[in-house]
């Protein structure tokens, strides 16, 4: 059960991983003990607990689970002896084992486990069981339903009079569920009570930006226009005052959209708040592939030199890749701003943007 390598990428453990292999292979020796009495007899479930949390630090979720399975399995046999005794212990090993099922993509296991205690829960344990039943059946795609389940979770939100945060974060789930169920006008109408919150926040946050992106995205999709572009404009000017709070992908996106939507010089605000953080971003990126370029790869006495060439090649591989996307982005930025200063007559403004894509383009790849 356990001749199986230990990825490194994957391991989360504090100490090092042969530990708590050998600790494994210990804690599945006790259980393989309490095997030989039927679960009723058990006297608790301790030990396969143990070793499921190993096999969950070593990044073994599939054996994690199977682990979790037979706790469960006891857990129920000694409720049938005392019923409601175990009941919280339950609960607790069928929400890790769900967390397991979804990690190795078991979704309609997961989505069974869900459903079983969404019948038998109530209070927050229902209300995390309702949560994951939407992100499971989101990840199944069946968005229809999936909406459906956020919507009654909006509803219990909404009749214990919950407002804030959670109510926003459930109407947000919603919304985004409604988009991918293609119903994008609906989709619009809860994002909008989404920005309504926001807008009542003091300052501004990128949950702000984010519902201003995402709103009139919507509704360019759903054919009103007029809207979207006032949705944007209105929030423009409290944006760009506190304008280094807000990424570069959501300033592109709301200058290619307002330059779609006849705005040009606010497009040009946006544009130019974009390549900002595009350049940030890139000079990060290069920052970091420089460091990893410049790191002792070879010293780590756990490993063969060959298996700490070929980590160190795919980390190198990884930053280098990440510059590219930085450089990619920051290039497209650029191009969209020098249009935007074009369409407005601002040739010299175009042509500085142009001079600063071509430098990109021409940079030598590390």
């Amino acid at each position: 059960m356990l001749d199986r390598p230990v990825d490194p990428a994957r391991y989360r453990g504090l100490v090092r991983e042969d530990k708590t292999l050998r600790w494994a292979r210990d804690a599945l020796s006790q259980v393989e003990l309490l095997r030989r009495r039927p679960p009723a007899e058990w006297s608790s479930t301790a030990e396969v607990r143990r070793l499921a949390e190993l096999l969950t630090e070593l990044g073994w979720d599939d054996l994690a689970a199977v682990a979790y399975r037979e706790e469960l399995a006891v857990l129920r046999a000694l409720d049938v002896a005392r019923p409601g005794i175990h009941a919280d212990e339950i609960g607790r090993t069928m929400a890790e084992l769900r967390v397991r099922l979804v990690r190795t993509e078991a979704f309609e296991e997961a989505l069974d486990l869900t459903d079983e205690q969404l019948r038998s829960s109530t209070g927050q344990a229902a209300r995390d069981a309702r949560g994951w039943r939407t992100v499971i059946l989101a990840a199944l795609g069946r968005h229809e339903e999936a909406a459906e389940s956020a919507a009654v979770a909006v509803d219990e939100i909404r009749a214990r009079r919950a407002q804030g945060v959670a109510l926003t974060q459930a109407l947000t789930t919603y919304a985004n569920l409604l988009d991918r169920a293609g119903r994008v006008a609906e989709a619009a109408d809860v994002t909008a009570e989404v920005l309504g919150y926001w807008r009542k926040r003091s300052g501004v946050t990128p949950e702000l930006a984010r519902s201003v992106n995402l709103l009139s995205d919507r509704l360019v999709r759903s054919d009103r226009a007029e809207e979207a572009r006032a949705v944007i404009i209105q929030a423009l000017p409290r944006l760009r005052r506190h304008e280094h709070r807000i990424d570069a992908d959501t300033w592109h996106a709301l200058g290619v959209r307002l330059f779609a939507l006849g705005r040009p010089d606010a497009a040009l605000t946006a544009g130019a708040h974009a390549v900002t953080h595009f350049w940030q971003r890139t000079l990060l990126a290069r920052d970091q592939h420089r460091t990893v370029q410049d790191e002792d790869w070879d010293d780590d006495h756990r490993y063969t030199t060959e298996y700490l060439f070929e980590r160190h090649a795919k980390k190198l591989e990884t930053s280098r890749e990440d510059v590219r996307r930085a450089e990619r982005s920051l290039l497209e930025a650029l191009m969209a701003l020098s249009t935007y200063a074009r369409e407005l007559g601002r040739t010299d403004e175009a042509d500085a943007a142009d001079a600063e894509a071509a430098s990109l383009g021409s940079r030598p790849q590390d």
